[in-house]
C-alpha cells in the first residue's frame, strides 16, 4: 500500500479561509483505490483529516474516526440522532451538531465527550471557532456563541429564520446566510446585528470573505459579492438554478456549483464569468482547490477534476456521488465520502 499523506484538513473547505484547501492534487495521471469502508448509513457531510485520522459524520448518528493507513475505524461517538453537520477541529477537540439540536465537543483522539450544549432545532451548519468561542447557527432561528472549553452559552441572537449556513469569522464580524434570504453580519463579541442584506430566496450556501468582499450563493439563482463592512451589493451573477454550493476562493477567482449542474469560475473584483462547464444535472456540493486544479463531487456522476484556469476536465471517477460532501485532497491521496455511506481512499 502506498503511503497516505498525513496532512491537515480541519473544517468546511479545509480551513477558515474557505479557500478549498489550496492543497496539492496527486501527481499521478490516474488514481487507484487504496481502501474503502462502508458506514451504516449515508454521508451528507464533508470529511476532515488530521494526525492520521479521517473524521466523518453520518446519518447513522455517529462521528467516525478512520485510520488513513488501513481504512479501519479507530473509534466512533454515537449521538442518537442523524448528523448533517460537517465537524470542525479545534486543538484536541472536534465539534459538530446533530438533528436533535445538540452541539458536541469530543476528544478527537479517544472519542470521548467533553461537553454538549442544546439548541432548539437541528444543527446543520458547522461550528466555527475563534479564540475561546465556538459559533454556530441552528434551524431554531438563533445564532449561538458557546464557550469553547465548557460549552456554556456566552450569547445568542434570535434571527427568526433557519440557519444552515456555516459562519465565516473576519475581524470582529461573523457572516452567514439564513432561510429568510438575508446575509447577516453580527458582532462576534455581543451578537449585535451590524447589517443584513436581502436576497430573493433562502440561503444554505456558506460565505467566504476575501479582500473585504463577502461571497455567498442564494436559492434565488445568484452568487453575490457584498461589501463586508456595509453589506452593499458589489455585484451578483445569475446561474440557471439555485445555489446551495459554498464558494471556494483561489487567487482572484471564485468557484461555485449550481443546481443547474454547472460549475462556474468568476472574477472576484468584477463578477465577470471566466468559464462554466456542465458536470451533472444538479450540483449542491462545494468545490475544492488544489493548486492549478479544482475538484468537485456531483449528485450522480462522482468526482470531477478540472483545470482551474480553463475549466477543461482532467480526470473523472464515477465513485463517490454526493449531495453535499467535498473530497479531501492531501498530498498523494484523495479521500471521498458518498451518499451511500462509502468512504474511499485514492492514490
Amino acid at each position: 500500500m502506498q503511503h497516505l499523506e498525513n496532512s491537515c484538513w480541519v473544517t468546511l473547505l479545509s480551513n477558515a479561509g474557505r479557500t478549498g484547501g489550496q492543497g496539492q492534487w496527486p501527481s499521478q495521471s490516474s488514481l487507484g483505490l487504496l481502501w474503502q469502508l462502508r458506514l451504516p448509513d449515508s454521508v451528507r457531510t464533508s470529511p476532515l483529516l488530521a494526525d492520521g485520522l479521517l473524521y466523518v459524520t453520518s446519518l447513522d448518528g455517529a462521528l467516525h474516526a478512520i485510520r488513513i493507513d488501513n481504512g479501519r475505524e479507530a473509534w466512533k461517538f454515537q449521538t442518537g440522532a442523524r448528523i448533517h453537520c460537517t465537524p470542525a477541529l479545534c486543538g484536541s477537540s472536534i465539534l459538530f451538531g446533530n438533528d436533535s439540536g445538540m452541539v458536541y465537543a469530543v476528544d478527537r483522539q479517544e472519542g470521548k465527550k467533553r461537553w454538549e450544549a442544546a439548541t432548539g432545532a437541528e444543527v446543520w451548519a458547522s461550528p466555527t471557532v475563534l479564540g475561546e468561542t465556538a459559533f454556530v447557527g441552528s434551524a431554531d432561528g438563533h445564532f449561538y456563541g458557546f464557550d469553547l472549553a465548557s460549552g456554556k452559552l456566552r450569547w445568542e441572537r434570535q434571527i427568526g429564520a433557519r440557519i444552515y449556513s456555516t459562519a465565516y469569522l473576519a475581524g470582529e464580524s461573523v457572516y452567514f446566510g439564513a432561510s429568510d434570504g438575508k446575509v447577516y453580519c453580527l458582532n462576534q463579541n455581543s451578537g449585535q446585528v451590524l447589517w443584513s442584506t436581502p436576497t430573493a430566496n433562502g440561503i444554505e450556501s456558506s460565505p467566504a470573505v476575501v479582500g473585504g468582499t463577502v461571497l455567498i450563493g442564494s436559492e434565488d439563482f445568484c452568487l453575490y459579492a457584498l461589501e463586508a463592512a456595509t453589506g452593499k451589493i458589489r455585484w451578483k451573477y445569475a446561474t440557471g438554478l439555485g445555489i446551495a454550493s459554498s464558494p471556494a476562493v483561489g487567487g482572484n477567482t471564485v468557484f461555485v456549483g449550481s443546481k443547474d449542474g454547472l460549475l462556474y469560475a468568476l472574477d472576484i473584483p468584477t463578477g465577470h464569468l471566466n468559464w462554466k462547464v456542465r458536470l451533472d444535472q444538479v450540483i449542491t456540493a462545494s468545490p475544492v482547490i488544489a493548486g492549478p486544479v479544482v475538484c468537485i463531487q456531483s449528485c450522480a456522476r462522482g468526482v470531477h477534476t478540472l483545470e482551474a484556469r480553463t475549466g477543461r476536465q482532467l480526470w473523472h471517477a464515477r465513485l463517490g456521488s454526493s449531495i453535499q460532501s467535498c473530497p479531501v485532497l492531501a498530498g498523494n491521496a484523495v479521500y471521498v465520502a458518498d451518499q451511500q455511506g462509502m468512504i474511499y481512499a485514492l492514490g
